[in-house]
Order: C-alpha cells, then sequence, then structure tokens
C-alpha cells in the first residue's frame, strides 16, 4: 500500500497503521456506525493489491476509482494487507 490512505467512513484505527519503508504495510479499522467505507491510495489500482477481512473472512469488495469500498457493521474490524 502506498504511504497516503484516504478512508472515507466512520472509522477508527484500531491497533494502529503499520508502516514499514515509508510505506503502510497493514491497517486495522473498526467501524463505529456500519456504513460503507471508502479507501484510496496514491498509485495504481488498490484491489488487485489488498485485501479486507473481518474475523479472518474475505470481504466482498467493490474497486470505484482505483480505490476499495466494502460493507461494514457497527464494531466491526476489519484488516487491509498486501495481497501475496
Amino acid at each position: 500500500m502506498a504511504n497516503l490512505l484516504r478512508c472515507l467512513c466512520d472509522w477508527r484505527p484500531e491497533s494502529g497503521l503499520r508502516w514499514a519503508g515509508g510505506r503502510l504495510t497493514a491497517a486495522r479499522l473498526r467501524s463505529l456506525q456500519g456504513l460503507p467505507c471508502r479507501v484510496k491510495t496514491g498509485g495504481t489500482s488498490m484491489g488487485e493489491r489488498v485485501a479486507v477481512t473481518c474475523q479472518g473472512q474475505p470481504m466482498p469488495m467493490t474497486t470505484p476509482d482505483g480505490g476499495i469500498a466494502f460493507a461494514t457493521t457497527a464494531g466491526g474490524e476489519y484488516a487491509l494487507t498486501p495481497k501475496s
């Protein structure tokens, strides 16, 4: 993930954002109200490079405008990690 993360939702970072070499390597977000979440970084299409999980299960997501979007539930924790 790029070194800039923009997230449009009712979220709060959980257990921090992990960085390595000036790049975001993982993010854990908690949904406060259960609204849809949109995340965008600089660079190429994020949907090809990032996986989103909730309780270890893959989350369905769409890839609008090079970012990602996914549904959330109030109180849910979502992990964003690079695809291997």
